[in-house]
């Protein structure tokens, strides 16, 4: 049985506070994928290299990665490329989820030095958030958040070293993906995210929009070596970089 994380509380009208949606209502489910880079002796370690020799405390039962492992905690362990990657189960947004995702983030960390060899040290790649968009074209709304939101979202999550940010269109969700980030910070772009869930939530619903007007961006397809790598047009068809770094 998965263990479960208890939120923090959160009273009404405070910062962190939202709403909830409705079940199965675009927004109402979160979902958070934090990548790390392996280090050995100060090298570079390819985590699919070792990580079927660890002593990982989950089972093999996904069929489309052959990677991964569920962890009793809840929480998935694969490697994407060289890095390691733990994902989160799915969070409801509700009162006090911004704090729920903090904790999901901090037990990941934990649970992923706890089976790392000695002398194997992990750095945070990445942050990969996914929000649940049912029944909806995920295209259509990244384009617009890409063109709206996403200058915010840049200042919460990119670093001074950043690449950029990516906004991907998945199947039933919305991935929004940058640097590393976690603890109160982490919480803060939760927040944030939350909403734009809100105000997005006419869109989603009605193809509509009655919220910011657009911000003077440009999107386009991700490049390497300028905004990071994209293997497949699927994994990634949209890239915002920052307003300081026009495409």
């Amino acid at each position: 049985m998965p263990l479960l994380v208890p939120p923090l509380p959160e009273t009404p009208g405070s910062p962190g506070a939202c709403f909830a949606p409705a079940p199965d209502a675009p927004g109402s489910l979160v979902g958070l994928e934090h990548e790390y880079s392996l280090t050995r002796d100060g090298q570079p370690l390819d985590f699919r290299t070792i990580l079927h020799t660890l002593p990982v405390p989950g089972l093999r039962l996904d069929p489309g990665d052959i990677n991964a492992y569920r962890l009793r905690s809840g929480l998935a362990l694969t490697a994407d490329g060289a890095e390691a990657e733990l994902a989160t189960p799915p969070i409801s947004v509700q009162p006090g989820f911004a704090a729920e995702v903090e904790l999901w983030a901090a037990m990941a960390r934990t649970q992923l030095d706890a089976v790392l060899p000695a002398g194997v040290e992990a750095s945070g790649y990445s942050t990969h958030i996914s929000v649940a968009l049912p029944g909806v074209e995920g295209e259509p709304v990244a384009r617009l958040y890409a063109r709206t939101f996403a200058a915010a979202f840049a200042f919460l999550i990119e670093n001074t070293d950043s690449q950029g940010i990516y906004i991907r269109p998945r199947t039933g969700r919305l991935e929004l993906c940058g640097d590393f980030v976690d603890g109160p910070r982490l919480g803060e772009w939760r927040r944030s995210r939350s909403g734009v869930c809100g105000h997005a939530r006419p869109l989603w619903r009605e193809h509509r929009w009655t919220c910011p007007r657009s911000c003077a961006s440009s999107c386009c397809p991700a490049q390497t070596a300028t905004a990071g790598e994209c293997s497949a047009a699927r994994m990634a068809r949209i890239c915002m970089r920052s307003l300081a770094k026009p495409c």
